[in-house]
């Protein structure tokens, strides 16, 4: 039983080192035991999800275990990293900011967490903020107030022109 506790702990570490295959790899066989003590860390759960999403495709899985490890360790930050990280695997961006922000609540400090946030940049607000997201009026004023904060250039036509004769 302490080795696997030990293999938990030495993946973990591998994951957060950033070498997640071989971290996963001593996750899993933590997993595929028939004695997993019953007491692992929540980052256990949580990597163990995150890679399961990444490598093999079991998002809901993977969602679950995240999940998981914020249901027994809330007060850890890493585990709504690892959640976000899944969410955005999924292209599930509103997920992942939630997530994101109940991480910053826990820790307010915590550098991979406002990296991520920054990474998914922030939406403006919309012009008329009591019309839907998606109406018409809000996408014409969207697109009308992009292009006049970002002018193109005269010449930005005739490379795109060109670009498209190739």
């Amino acid at each position: 039983m302490t080795d696997l506790r030990l293999a938990a702990e030495k993946g973990i570490a591998l994951c957060r080192a950033g070498k997640l295959e071989d971290g996963y790899r001593l996750l899993k066989f933590v997993a595929s035991g028939s004695d997993v003590p019953k007491d692992l860390p929540g980052l256990y759960y949580s990597y163990l999800g995150y890679c399961l999403a990444l490598f093999e495709g079991h998002y809901n899985d993977g969602i679950v275990l995240c999940q998981k490890a914020i249901d027994r360790e809330f007060y850890q930050a890493e585990n709504h990293h690892n959640l976000a990280r899944t969410f955005l695997l999924l292209d599930a961006r509103r997920k992942a900011t939630e997530a994101i922000r109940r991480g910053l609540r826990v820790d307010p400090h915590n550098a991979r967490l406002h990296e991520l946030r920054r990474s998914l940049g922030t939406r403006r607000w919309s012009m008329i903020r009591f019309l839907g997201r998606d109406h018409w009026l809000n996408r014409l004023l969207g697109r009308i107030r992009y292009d006049w904060k970002n002018p193109r250039k005269p010449n930005d036509d005739v490379e795109e022109a060109a670009e498209r004769e190739q």
